[in-house]
């Protein structure tokens, strides 16, 4: 998967030298790597941060650590701030509490950024097994997607991404990072080799073809995504490859809020691009 480390911050009231971002994900899934230097805040480690060899505090933050926001429409942002001021109390000469301060405070705030442009998917190999005259018997980032098959383990228990010429094929779209942003599918293709099909999307986005019955069971979703289509095969004449190996490619948009106006559709027309 395509790492999707696309901006790192950090802001503190020292220097820019003084805290860092090393990191905003481990293979699409949100993780931060944070440092401050020891000889800026002093001999305190600040909460969430580790003591380690060497001038540097550590923290690594997941995405439950980290406070989520938005910036427009095209960059989801996360972040994470710590402030501190160290204060105890103490007794005066008096026996009165006083309030001091064993280490000087700070606030720093540590902030990823990550984009939410459009993603193209892409997924392993499967097959379709199927010919005329024999009946023998088969889915990226910026953040992080898994497109998958759904398995089916009944034409072939030792390759359950083995589907036969016209049955259904199922496929999801999962997040690594659920519950943050709307993601929704745009378009797909099946290739083999140097030739694909459109499955969806041929005449705009969530354009379903109904000769393969291709459908969007759940097309908008902060959780999984999940699509079908009927399997097909490029040839099955007798000797030709059998099974066939295929690829399933997705587009899929992300958003904020989930407002779109686009549902899937099987009764999309080819648009008008001026001529007559």
């Amino acid at each position: 998967m395509r790492n999707f480390l696309l901006a790192a911050i950090a802001t503190t009231a020292y220097g820019e030298t003084d805290a860092f971002v090393d990191q905003c994900d481990l293979n699409g899934v949100i993780q931060m790597k944070a440092r401050i230097r020891k000889s800026t805040i002093g001999p305190i480690a600040p909460t969430g941060f580790t003591d380690v060899a060497g001038d540097f505090y550590e923290a690594t933050l997941n995405q439950g650590d980290l406070d989520s926001s938005f910036e427009g429409n095209e960059w989801l942002v996360m972040k994470k701030t710590v402030t501190e001021s160290y204060e105890v109390t103490v007794k005066d000469k008096n026996g009165n509490d006083l309030t001091v301060y064993k280490q000087g405070g700070h606030s720093l705030t540590f902030t990823c950024k990550y984009s939410l442009a459009d993603q193209t998917l892409k997924e392993a190999p499967f097959t379709v097994s199927g010919s005329d005259f024999k009946d023998e018997a088969t889915g990226t980032g910026t953040l992080g997607y898994d497109l998958e098959m759904v398995e089916n383990c009944s034409l072939e228990p030792t390759d359950c991404t083995l589907y036969k010429i016209g049955s259904k094929v199922e496929f999801t779209v999962t997040p690594e990072n659920p519950g943050l942003v709307y993601a929704y599918v745009k378009s797909c293709e099946v290739h083999r080799g140097g030739n694909h099909v459109q499955i969806i999307g041929e005449h705009g986005d969530m354009c379903l073809n109904k000769f393969l019955k291709s459908q969007l069971t759940s097309y908008l979703s902060q959780e999984e995504l999940r699509g079908s289509f009927t399997a097909f095969k490029w040839s099955t004449t007798v000797g030709d490859a059998d099974p066939e190996g295929q690829k399933l490619e997705c587009t899929i948009g992300l958003s904020k809020t989930g407002a779109i106006t686009t549902v899937p559709s099987d009764s999309c027309v080819p648009q008008n691009t001026g001529g007559k």
